[in-house]
């Protein structure tokens, strides 16, 4: 049983079956991770998984590869597609880890959004415009926010 299935299930209010069936019974949702999470977990409970999180990882390489060679076509459905099979994988390796992806992402953006805050205060302190700043100075800024950041935990 994948827990992150079972959590998702709890937190819905609905009654998970531990009963075998053949069919991927996920979970009805307007939120994308969460649906991917349920489909995976449905699928790993009927057997189709890999047996550890290595296959997840060379799946994820090798989406990234195919995700390359349709930015090399320039067919933006193609890109979409790839695309789309790299945030599954990515799901999938959440699953593994027993990792929410939707709070993952969420407290990935947070600290982006503080990262990026602490670039801008540092500037706005500079008397220095972002745009007028080359991409080597706003990493070393972002290296120092980041730094900052992990001096605090």
């Amino acid at each position: 049983m994948c827990l992150l299935h079972a959590l998702l299930y709890a937190h819905s209010g609905r009654q998970l079956s531990h009963g075998t069936t053949t069919t991927l019974q996920h979970a009805t949702t307007d939120e994308p991770l969460t649906t991917a999470l349920s489909t995976q977990c449905d699928a790993a409970r009927l057997g189709f998984d890999w047996p550890d999180i290595t296959g997840v990882f060379d799946k994820l390489k090798e989406e990234i590869v195919e995700f390359r060679q349709a930015i090399d076509t320039n067919d933006p459905a193609a890109i979409q597609h790839e695309l789309g099979d790299i945030l599954f994988s990515a799901v999938n390796l959440a699953r593994f880890v027993d990792v929410p992806p939707a709070e993952a992402l969420t407290r990935a953006t947070q600290r982006f959004e503080a990262r990026f805050a602490a670039v801008q205060s540092t500037l706005e302190h500079q008397g220095r415009a972002i745009d007028a700043c080359t991409l080597e100075e706003l990493d070393e800024l972002w290296e120092e926010a980041k730094g900052g950041e992990q001096a605090g935990r």
